[in-house]
């Protein structure tokens, strides 16, 4: 199994996006995503996944936002907030753990 550990510093990022786009993330609430840095393999960097049924009734956690440091740690900071932004703003239903398809349209924004 891969080592995990929480990530306060992508639950910063997360704040700081919601601040600095607020009409974009007028949905999302941080605090109810929970922020995970994973040391596996994998070849996504980041991704976003609705927590188990049972953790959204036990704990304040809708989301999971993962980041694979092996993959995500090199990148520029730019590049590191892009993708954050890019998984975030798929939350569509915080109670119902419901995420939205990625928008190209979307990928404006997060250039200009």
């Amino acid at each position: 199994m891969a080592k995990i550990e929480l990530a306060p510093d992508l639950k910063e990022v997360v704040s700081q996006l919601k601040e600095l786009y607020p009409e974009a993330f007028s949905e999302i609430e941080p605090d109810r995503v929970l922020c995970i840095r994973s040391f596996s393999r994998g070849k996504r960097s980041v991704s976003l996944k609705a927590v188990d049924r049972e953790l959204r009734l036990t704990s304040n956690y809708c989301f999971k936002l993962v980041v694979n440091s092996k993959s995500y740690d090199h990148l520029e900071p730019a590049k590191k907030h892009m993708l954050i932004f890019r998984e975030v703003l798929r939350i569509a239903d915080f109670e119902a753990g419901k995420l939205d398809p990625y928008e190209v349209q979307d990928q404006k924004i997060i250039i200009e």
